[in-house]
């Protein structure tokens, strides 16, 4: 059946939700849900992660998103393209308030982490939110829609180093190999990042980011 309800916005998904009207049924959309499985995913990581956590998470139940799913898997495929369209649709609003792609990928790098809940950052679940990651590449089956969800964000940063060659903010290069080295590096900044680092993970991602491009400049 279809779950039906009001979208969230992202910031409001980052929050449990609300209590439902007395003697209503509560119906969902697919980012309610798709919210609920990035905050499960911060409390269990991906082995501990089950259909009814997410169903607990979200107000539901496990046999109501099965029927609509059909397994964690296909809820975690749905969730994965549901958060590449979320990254698309950030990267073209930071697009839209600056002028300098070198300054688009910055304000992207930095962006406040209650406005990308499913991305690894500080908040709480950082260490859990790495490893559904870490384990889920370790899943075969699962392999290809982490790689493929990791290959589209590498691609936005390539656009963006292809428009900052075109302005010359940095040296003509190959682009796309350069994005899977920024890419790798913030992934690798993250990685390595712990709640008593003196910087924020944000921060600390920055200025890879900032040393990696200082390098590209003309």
């Amino acid at each position: 059946g279809t779950i039906r309800g009001n979208r969230l916005s992202t910031q409001a998904g980052s929050q449990s939700l609300g209590t439902r009207e007395a003697g209503r049924p509560r119906v969902f959309t697919d980012e309610d849900i798709f919210f609920a499985t990035a905050r499960a995913m911060r409390a269990l990581g991906y082995n501990r992660l089950t259909v009814a956590s997410v169903a607990s998470e979200v107000g539901g139940t496990g046999p109501s998103l099965i029927r609509r799913f059909g397994s964690k898997h296909q809820l975690l495929r749905a969730f994965l393209r549901w958060s590449t369209e979320k990254s698309h649709e950030r990267f073209l609003r930071i697009r839209a308030e600056h002028d300098s792609p070198l300054a688009v990928l910055r304000a992207r790098v930095l962006m406040p982490e209650s406005e990308r809940l499913e991305e690894v950052g500080e908040m709480a679940g950082h260490t859990s939110l790495l490893i559904f990651y870490l384990e889920a590449r370790a899943d075969a089956l699962f392999r290809p829609y982490i790689d493929e969800h990791a290959r589209q964000y590498e691609v936005e940063i390539a656009d963006l180093l292809e428009a900052a060659s075109a302005v010359g903010e940095i040296r003509p290069c190959d682009t796309a190999e350069f994005a899977h080295a920024l890419l790798a590096a913030i992934a690798g900044a993250s990685l390595m990042w712990s709640p008593d680092h003196p910087r924020s993970v944000n921060e600390e991602n920055a200025r890879v980011l900032e040393h990696l491009l200082s390098a590209a400049r003309p």
